[in-house]
């Protein structure tokens, strides 16, 4: 380095003007580097079913711009599968149309989307319905910058979405057939029955298994007027927060259903349905009871688990009829009968006659408490009370209890007690005469 000893101004100038210079260097570089940046042109695409029928349907299409989009998506075209066909479509988002040409719907607009901005369109379908089965249920996706999908160098880049609709569930079937009316599920326990197990899977709307399925409702639908699995009717749990009374476990589209009903009922169904879409599938008619009596059921005959209660009725004579009957202790914190609060022999029995058609209209069931439950008191002291739908409190038990029947009951006089006695051994025996409508008769 060449110093002059004069230090003279010049000298500094130009030190001061090369550092300026160098300084202007860098900065023009960085602009240059900004400036080359690629764009970031990212959306997502859904497809689902509106109201839940596959043929002569609605369909909502949905584009999203992506959250770090750095720029505006302004067009799309949604193209169906094979086989089906389009009809109409709208949308009511601001600055955008919706319309089908050449069976495409084609989204056009004013107003672009920024990002994380949607749109939506309903589009109605005509196509497969199931079981038919067709080549594939997958829509196709394009989308670009420009509001008329025009040009090249423009397009979006399809982020993982969902474009395979679903379409409906399919149910295992549930319970063994002891006969050819009633496919029954056979549980036993106390307190309460034990859990069973079905599968149900999700299908796309050409009847694939949707794999990428997580989750639905389960919904218990009743056949009876009674609650079947919880306190509350009609009860419902979101399979990804299950319930004290079932869960579910989806991989691949199909869920592992475990269910603990709580009662005794006969017959019901499960229904399984998708909350956004409101598809919906019911499974067979079943039966859960400890055991369920038809015309080809020779003895009705129950015993309770620990053997001190027996339930006799004779079995239906009708088609189409069952007489269910099961015992529970999980009732006991609501049970007040004659100012006592617990059952003897310690369980409730449940009785859940089921007559289609009319049938019968009446029916007795026999009652036999051990001498170990009933101790030896007369038989005169013992109440019976009765309840028609799921007690949630003392008030549900009827007060006063069943009173006697008369000489000759009919239809009228049930619910009411035909007789009560002590009988060899010391058991005590309560003969009750009902009527159909699902009593759960308690001795107290």
């Amino acid at each position: 380095m060449i110093v002059r000893p004069d230090g003279s101004k010049s000298y500094r100038r130009l030190l001061q003007s090369g550092g300026a210079l160098l300084l202007l260097g860098v900065f023009a570089a960085i602009i240059g580097s900004a400036q080359a940046a690629p764009s970031t042109k990212n959306y997502t695409a859904n497809v689902h079913v509106t109201n839940g029928a596959v043929s002569g349907n609605t369909f909502t299409l949905t584009l999203t711009n992506d959250l770090k989009s750095n720029q505006t998506l302004g067009s799309a075209n949604f193209t169906p599968p094979a086989g089906f066909t389009l009809g109409s479509a709208s949308t009511t988002h601001p600055g955008f149309s919706a319309t089908v040409v050449g069976n495409v719907v084609q989204f056009r607009s004013t107003s672009a989307l920024a990002k994380g901005d949607t749109v939506s369109a309903d589009v109605t379908v005509t196509g497969p319905a199931l079981p038919t089965t067709c080549g594939s249920a997958t829509w196709s996706v394009a989308a670009k910058q420009s509001n008329d999908f025009s040009g090249s160098g423009n397009d979006f880049a399809l982020k993982p979405s969902d474009l395979t609709p679903l379409g409906s569930f399919a149910i295992d079937h549930i319970g063994t057939v002891p006969d050819a009316l009633f496919p029954t599920v056979l549980t036993q326990g106390n307190p309460g029955f034990a859990p069973f197990d079905f599968k149900t899977t999700a299908l796309d709307t050409c009847g694939a298994t949707k794999s990428t399925y997580t989750g639905a409702n389960l919904d218990y639908s009743f056949l009876t007027n009674a609650t079947f699995f919880s306190v509350s009717a009609n009860h419902t749990f979101d399979a990804t927060d299950p319930a004290a009374y079932g869960s579910t476990a989806w991989a691949n589209g199909v869920a592992d259903v475990r269910v603990s009903p709580v009662l005794t009922e006969t017959p019901n169904s499960l229904t399984v349905s998708d909350g956004t879409t409101h598809i919906a599938s019911t499974s067979n008619e079943f039966d859960a009871v400890d055991l369920a009596c038809t015309k080809n059921t020779p003895q009705c005959i129950w015993t309770n688990s620990n053997k001190q209660i027996t339930a006799t009725t004779a079995s239906p004579t009708t088609d189409n009829t069952s007489i269910g009957i099961g015992f529970n202790d999980l009732l006991a914190p609501f049970f007040t009968c004659g100012g006592r609060t617990k059952a003897i022999g310690g369980s409730i029995i449940n009785l859940d006659p089921h007559f289609l058609p009319a049938g019968a209209t009446t029916y007795q069931v026999t009652l036999t408490y051990t001498k170990a439950a009933s101790g030896n008191g007369p038989a005169s002291g013992f109440v019976v009370c009765l309840v028609h739908e799921m007690p949630t409190s003392s008030a549900a038990w009827s007060v006063p209890p069943a009173g006697d029947c008369p000489a000759t009951p009919t239809a009228a006089d049930a619910p009411c007690v035909v007789s009560k006695k002590r009988i060899s051994g010391g058991a005590l025996q309560i003969i009750l005469f009902l009527k159909q409508g699902d009593p759960w008769p308690a001795v107290g």
